[in-house]
């Protein structure tokens, strides 16, 4: 699996996207608490902290705005 370990290179990854939603960089042990088999996984979580949506694979650009915005 391909993990992202530098925060600026997600960061920027992101910044890229143009979206505006919080994105947090996980370890080994994040990915198993999840049940991450895949990269990228997508974890859409309100603002009590419950798992609204998740999706594995790549997205457009449009693709994680709509889920952004869901």
């Amino acid at each position: 699996m391909l993990y992202y370990s530098d925060e600026q290179a997600v960061s920027d990854f992101v910044t890229g996207l143009d979206i505006d939603v919080p994105v947090l960089l996980g370890n080994s042990a994040v990915a198993r608490a999840y049940k991450i088999k895949a990269f990228p996984t997508y974890y859409i979580i309100n603002a009590e902290g419950k798992i609204e949506m998740s999706s594995i694979g790549y997205s457009t650009e449009l693709g994680l705005k709509i889920r952004a915005s869901l």
